[in-house]
């Protein structure tokens, strides 16, 4: 039964939130204190990823299991971080408003519609987990996303308690022309990235911003 990979420190924790296909996890429910987080009054909205864009990403034009999943970046501390100019107060606007969506969505058990936040890269990460090869096929991960969607719950109807997330803090835009900024759940901070499609940023690449230098195994942000 294929697996949403951690949030977290890729081999650790990044804001301590994860997710199952179908369902949040416990931890996921957690809120954070008030003083590290701010609440995101955020209905999810937006429409979900459509499974017939996902299994490709994921699995190959033969249907063969995908590769290994990518580890999430890490920094040692916020100055190892890729810098950039100032983003423009529009540019802010826009990527809390995708991260607070992203996580409603999770809050609500709309996988599939947090996805739609996500890019291609991101959603690499969290696809099958091969633990279970011979059940990981597209015709088993399709069974599993149309099953998610026939009891996905209304607008705004949470299935666990608000995940609470920072607005973002020193946004900038990278030279690459995404954007990245930090938020904060629980104390644990971690460095998001985005890119722009159409009129939206999309989430495309989370860095664990850890303060005793990266965990041995991660792949250290260039």
């Amino acid at each position: 039964m294929p697996k949403m990979s951690s949030l977290g420190p890729v081999v650790g924790v990044v804001l301590g939130w994860s997710f199952v296909m179908g369902s949040v996890t416990s931890v996921a429910g957690q809120p954070a204190s008030p003083e590290t987080g701010t609440a995101a009054a955020t209905a999810c909205t937006v429409e979900p990823r459509s499974i017939d864009e996902l299994l490709p990403i994921w699995f190959g034009p033969e249907g063969t299991p995908p590769p290994a999943a990518t580890e999430m970046a890490t920094a040692a501390s916020e100055a190892d971080l890729p810098q950039g100019s100032p983003a423009d107060d529009a540019t802010v606007a826009a990527i809390n408003a995708t991260v607070h969506e992203f996580f409603a969505c999770l809050d609500a058990g709309q996988t599939l519609s947090a996805l739609a936040l996500a890019s291609d890269d991101v959603i690499r990460i969290f696809g099958p987990n091969l633990s279970n090869p011979d059940e990981d096929t597209p015709e088993e991960v399709r069974a599993i996303l149309e099953a998610q969607l026939a009891v996905t719950p209304a607008p705004g109807e949470a299935t666990a308690e608000p995940t609470v997330v920072s607005d973002a803090r020193d946004a900038r835009i990278l030279d690459d022309g995404r954007a990245g900024a930090l938020f904060e759940s629980e104390g644990d901070v971690v460095f998001i990235i985005f890119e722009k499609s159409g009129d939206r940023w999309l989430i495309d690449e989370f860095v664990d911003v850890v303060e005793q230098g990266a965990p041995a195994g991660a792949t250290p942000v260039s």
